[in-house]
């Protein structure tokens, strides 16, 4: 699930590296370089998440800020400025306009992208979970264990229906079964990472065929391998982590 940022930025170089880091990790980025167009992009794209420079000729990253949240359509959403060593003076009217973080310049680009990271993960609803699985128990088991720890799950047994049920809930990660009659674990994951929207989806795969557990590097499709019978502690854990350290989405 790729989620919107809008950048404003009047340094183009500026603006493309982080556009380019944000990318990299999931993001679905626009980049603009003067404040008055960024006010109407903000307004167009409804963004998860302004980053805005307040380094701008005279007055206009202020204006932009306080433009912002007088929107209807922007009033609520995120915003991490960009600004220099001269931020405590306007400390009051930063804090006025609701800004989720302050990111003082220079800054790394590492950096960034994890305050990113923090500020959608803070403003986002109970992490939702497609498990498909052509064995209903197994569902259902899934269903209750990730449900009590505090996940939305969506199940599928028909695997048919996978790739309609992804596209239509737009979830943070996705369990699946390779060996399924119609369609298999294998495809579904493949047509997943073929689709720029899902380029960042964490997929769990389940196999009892799976001889030896490990990360997608070692297998060319997929995030992680796990054998069945399914360990429900052991797949929570794995669950939690990429969920914690997976991209902006």
């Amino acid at each position: 699930m790729s989620k919107r940022i809008l950048i404003i930025e009047e340094k183009e170089g500026d603006s493309r590296d982080l556009g380019n880091r944000l990318q990299e990790a999931g993001a679905s980025v626009v980049t603009v370089a003067d404040p008055i167009a960024g006010i109407r992009q903000s307004q167009d794209i409804r963004p998860d998440l302004i980053i805005l420079d307040l380094i701008a000729p005279g007055d206009a990253g202020y204006a932009v800020l306080e433009r912002i949240r007088l929107s209807a359509e922007t009033q609520k959403t995120a915003v991490i400025v960009l600004a220099g060593s001269g931020f405590p003076e306007d400390k009051d009217r930063i804090v006025l306009c609701g800004v989720s973080r302050y990111i003082e310049k220079p800054y790394e680009l590492k950096i960034v992208e994890q305050e990113v990271k923090h500020v959608i993960r803070e403003g986002r609803t109970t992490p939702k979970i497609v498990v498909v699985d052509d064995d209903p128990m197994l569902v259902r088991m899934l269903q209750t264990r990730l449900n009590a720890t505090g996940f939305d799950v969506v199940p599928v047994t028909d695997s048919e229906e996978a790739l309609k049920v992804v596209n239509a809930e737009d979830p943070n990660l996705v369990i699946t079964d390779i060996i399924m009659p119609n369609v298999s674990g294998w495809k579904i994951t493949q047509e997943l990472k073929n689709n720029p929207r899902f380029k960042g989806l964490p997929i769990i795969l389940l196999s009892s065929l799976i001889e030896k557990e490990g990360n997608a590097e070692r297998h060319e499709i997929g995030d992680y391998f796990m054998s069945k019978p399914v360990m429900m502690d052991k797949l929570i854990a794995k669950v939690q982590e990429m969920l914690a350290s997976g991209p902006i989405a």
